[in-house]
């Protein structure tokens, strides 16, 4: 919503006065107005011309308008009026914040500690989670929509200046829920945060009624089941709540690209970096919250606003963080004391935490306590000292670990090796035939396998030693006790190997055999026979296809060509591309020729046999004819011919 100059020339809105214009959006125009009545300042939203005169948008407004006005939440701009159905004009008549919008804050510090970053959004969570208990559901949560009102200190009776953006105004603030936040109550009512412009997604979602034809709602902020009209519910809003949270923390969207097709496809790809490898002073344990929020399968997600609500709750709790208002007002009243005085409150906890997970023998929860701290704070030598401490411990364990492991290895070798030597003196006293273990090969790319191995046989009616016997191939066996003549074991044992090439589609996919990665373009392998699991999959950014996982088996090359080549195809599996009109008039639709049908304004698939296509689309009514691209893995927008 953007600020606009007062004008002589203001609607006129039969009960209320308006007074100058605050701010027009793509759906209203924002006026300060008086309510002569009750004797008070209101904010008035007028919706725009197009869309109040479009018949479903004005029921449907009128029918949000008082769903949202039944809502009661400190954390909620309150909604005292609503225009009639009768009305010429559709308004919407709400509480008046002296404030400024969440998005003008960041503006101005683009990244905010993470903990006022969680008490912020712990207050969302329970004006959120309200609604939904009431059954509305937001659809649009994002800074725009997230207002901050910074009343004057207590006797104080200088007004702090703030941003005239928004559509809302100054209430008291509800003593259960500061009760329920920690909260002090000498300090209560300086700084509120409220959200406002519910149900407005849905008002505008009136056969896709927007002013440009565009996706309806902020890309960049929108669950991906949005984007593919699956069910929206108090799911979507918990992922909004995460994106929200997650630019405040780190400095922008986790989604993001050049463009709004690009936001989009990395949306449904479901992949953003995490927030504590972009600033690790954010930590992994809120790292993780976050991700739980931003989960791509509404399954995985955190479950409401209230589960994430509690997450937030019992890791400020755990750092410290009780007194929630008093940080809120000092964040807000000067962020860089502030930052510094939180630093050097939660430090501490975070080094006595990751100790005690240490100690616990927790050491990924130590580590990540640690390692934040000492991001926090880089350059204390104690907390270096600390990690360093918590690095060899780790290491001096893995080296037991390993020290150990070895040692039981060679007990068992040198167990068998005794065996096997008592076992070849004794056949050694009564004839020729000695046994011998078959063993496999050391190969590093590979697990271990059993190979062939060659033998010589003895001469059953001399017993001589027959050094010039051809040598046969015996089948693999696993710790068995293969026969071969006395005079083989002083020769070396065949390593049988194979050449592998592996192929796969489509190109520049990324293969993996037994978790290592290889490079494999055109290059050419030697393997010991036996079986491999091989993974091939496209890297993060290209979302075409869906990784896959085989099974392989390396076959012993041909006696008569021992280099000959064994090819293996790993063959990914390619998306469907996904298409969408926009902008088109009343049924209308687009037919492709690869099979491709969309009906107005909707999504549809088609399935790929390769990762791109390009070809003729038919567009009906008008029968214009043009070529269409689509991508495998990709929402592809097409704008209806103009």
């Amino acid at each position: 919503m953007s600020a606009a100059p007062s004008s002589d020339r203001l609607p006129q809105i039969g009960k209320y006065e308006l007074l100058e214009e605050l701010g027009h959006g793509g759906m209203a125009t924002v006026y300060r107005a008086r309510d002569p009545r009750l004797e008070r300042d209101v904010a008035v939203k007028l919706i725009h011309k197009h869309l109040r005169e479009h018949a479903e948008v004005r029921s449907r407004f009128v029918a949000e308008a008082k769903a949202v006005a039944k809502l009661r939440h400190p954390g909620i701009v309150d909604v005292y009026d609503v225009a009639e159905d009768d009305d010429p004009e559709r308004y919407l008549v709400v509480e008046l914040i002296r404030g400024t919008t969440l998005r003008k804050l960041l503006d101005s510090h683009p990244t905010m500690p993470a903990e006022i970053v969680a008490i912020l959004g712990s207050i969302l969570c329970d004006a959120v989670q309200h609604a939904h208990d009431a059954g509305v559901i937001h659809r649009d949560i994002k800074p725009e929509n997230v207002l901050v009102e910074i009343a004057p200190p207590p006797g104080d009776g200088a007004a702090v200046p703030a941003a005239r953006a928004s559509n809302s105004g100054a209430a008291g603030s509800d003593p259960q829920a500061a009760d329920r936040s920690g909260t002090s109550s000498s300090r209560r009512g300086r700084v509120r945060v409220k959200l406002t412009d519910f149900g407005i997604a849905k008002v505008l979602d009136a056969q896709g009624v927007t002013s440009t034809g565009q996706i309806l709602g902020s890309p960049a902020h929108m669950a991906p089941e949005q984007i593919e009209a699956g069910e929206i519910g108090p799911h979507t809003d918990v992922f909004a709540l995460g994106v929200l949270m997650y630019e405040c923390m780190v400095g922008h969207l986790p989604f993001h690209g050049s463009n709004p097709a690009q936001v989009l496809r990395r949306v449904l790809g479901g992949t953003y970096d995490a927030p504590d490898a972009e600033r690790p002073e954010i930590g992994a344990r809120w790292a993780a919250i976050l991700a739980g929020a931003l989960q791509h399968e509404i399954a995985n997600r955190t479950k409401s606003a209230a589960e994430l609500a509690e997450s937030i709750a019992r890791e400020l709790t755990a750092l410290g963080i009780d007194d929630r208002t008093k940080w809120l007002e000092d964040y807000f009243a000067s962020p860089d004391e502030a930052r510094a005085e939180l630093v050097a409150s939660i430090v501490p906890r975070l080094i006595e935490r990751g100790e005690r997970e240490h100690r616990n023998g927790a050491a990924l929860a130590a580590a990540g306590d640690l390692n934040r701290a000492l991001a926090l704070r880089p350059h204390d030598l104690a907390i270096l000292k600390r990690v360093g401490t918590l690095a060899r411990a780790r290491a001096m364990r893995e080296w037991v670990r390993k020290a150990v492991l070895l040692a039981a290895c060679a007990s068992l070798v040198g167990v068998l090796a005794f065996g096997t030597t008592r076992l070849v003196k004794s056949q050694r006293a009564r004839g020729d035939v000695v046994p011998v273990i078959a063993s496999a090969p050391l190969v590093a790319t590979a697990e271990p396998a059993t190979p062939a191995v060659t033998s010589a046989p003895a001469s059953a009616s001399s017993g001589s030693e027959a050094r010039g016997a051809e040598p046969a191939t015996v089948s693999p066996t696993s710790s068995a006790l293969v026969a071969v003549s006395r005079g083989a074991l002083d020769a070396r044992v065949g390593r049988v190997q194979r050449r592998v090439r592996f192929h796969a589609t489509p190109e520049g996919a990324r293969l993996t055999l037994n978790g290592t990665e290889l490079a494999w373009f055109g290059q050419v392998h030697v393997l010991a026979p036996g079986s491999y699991s091989v993974t091939g999959a496209m890297p993060a950014d290209v979302p075409c296809c869906e990784p896959v996982t085989l099974g392989v088996t390396v076959t012993a090359p041909p006696k008569e060509a021992p280099d000959e080549l064994q090819t293996v195809a790993v063959p990914l599996t390619i998306k469907p591309a996904r298409a969408m009109l926009a902008g088109s008039p009343a049924g209308s639709s687009m037919t492709c020729d690869n099979g491709l049908t969309v009906a107005q304004q909707g999504i549809a698939s088609v399935r790929m046999t390769r990762v791109e296509w390009a070809g003729a689309c038919s567009f009906s009514p008008g029968g214009t004819k043009r070529r269409v691209t689509l991508r495998a893995g990709e929402l592809t927008k097409v704008s209806w011919p103009r």
